[in-house]
């Protein structure tokens, strides 16, 4: 192999030679003390669950947008009811929603995810996302008529 100039390279090169990664400019300093600071407001911590809903309503075959945004208006809503988030720096936050763009499952929508738990959840309508709040969320058992993984436990 030879390089611009001609010279002969080593064979015994590295991957990392060959992608430019002995290139790449040094990756700037975290800012962990703000995002620490933010996190700590959040009330993010052990034990919390992270609820993520599909909410791509412009390219989406899951549901309609509307259907998805009346599905992540009752989560907010429901979420703030029960208790399971609160606007307070001292409360503790037992989960919190995430809106995500199109998670590619693109069948029987809206779709709804509970981490760190990794259950999937379809159909998802205010009355379905009751149940996974109530059920799942806040009692530990999965709504299991409604589970599209893992499906063992369906």
């Amino acid at each position: 192999m030879k390089d611009d100039a001609g010279a002969r390279k080593s064979a015994a090169e590295s991957p990392a030679d060959r992608s430019g990664a002995d290139r790449l400019a040094p990756l700037p300093k975290p800012d962990l003390k703000s995002a620490r600071s933010r996190s700590k407001k959040l009330g993010l911590g052990p034990g919390q669950k992270v609820i993520l809903m599909c909410m791509d309503r412009k390219t989406a075959k899951c549901a309609s947008g509307k259907e998805m945004a009346a599905a992540w208006k009752h989560l907010k809503s429901r979420m703030k009811q029960w208790g399971l988030k609160s606007s307070k720096s001292n409360d503790s936050v037992r989960a919190m929603r995430v809106a995500v763009g199109c998670i590619g499952v693109c069948r029987g929508g809206p779709i709804m995810a509970v981490m760190p738990d990794g259950l999937w959840y379809g159909s998802c309508t205010p009355q379905v996302i009751d149940r996974i709040l109530k059920e799942h969320v806040i009692d530990g058992r999965p709504v299991t008529s409604h589970l599209i993984s893992p499906i063992d436990l369906a």
